[in-house]
């Protein structure tokens, strides 16, 4: 499966290239901690690549940033974090959801498929607007 975003461990930082445009960049040495998660709070950089949303991505904070977060949804969180964990000399990651089975884990979800369900029920109203346009010029 191709995605759109494209996550590369180079010598001194992590890439997130959009086909061969790199569009955003992390040194390592910016690196605070790395963690396995559904859910992301607070101010976060995001580049996921599941549409409309990932069951799992990593959560990078940064030591020295106005914005704390990078999130990133590469195919395998697990072993990317422990990639970029060795590569990056950190310590401080976990490879467990530690929100899994709380209650903000399943209101997120629930709020994730209600999005989608708008998203979809907007998109099938535009083809049925498109529908009655066409038809009404046909018409006429």
């Amino acid at each position: 499966m191709a995605f759109p975003f494209k996550y590369v461990l180079a010598e001194n930082e992590i890439q997130v290239a959009l086909g061969r445009w790199v569009c955003a960049r992390l040194p390592y040495d910016n690196i605070k901690s790395i963690h396995v998660t559904s859910v992301v709070l607070g101010a976060t950089e995001k580049y996921p690549n599941f549409l409309p949303w990932p069951e799992l991505g990593l959560q990078i904070k940064k030591k020295y940033s106005f914005i704390e977060n990078f999130y990133i949804t590469p195919e395998n969180p697990q072993n990317f974090a422990l990639e970029l964990a060795e590569k990056a000399r950190i310590s401080d990651f976990t490879l467990q959801d530690p929100y899994e089975g709380k209650l903000i884990s399943r209101i997120i979800k629930l709020l994730r498929i209600f999005a989608m369900t708008i998203v979809v029920l907007s998109l099938l109203a535009g083809v049925i607007a498109l529908f009655f346009i066409a038809n009404r010029i046909y018409r006429n």
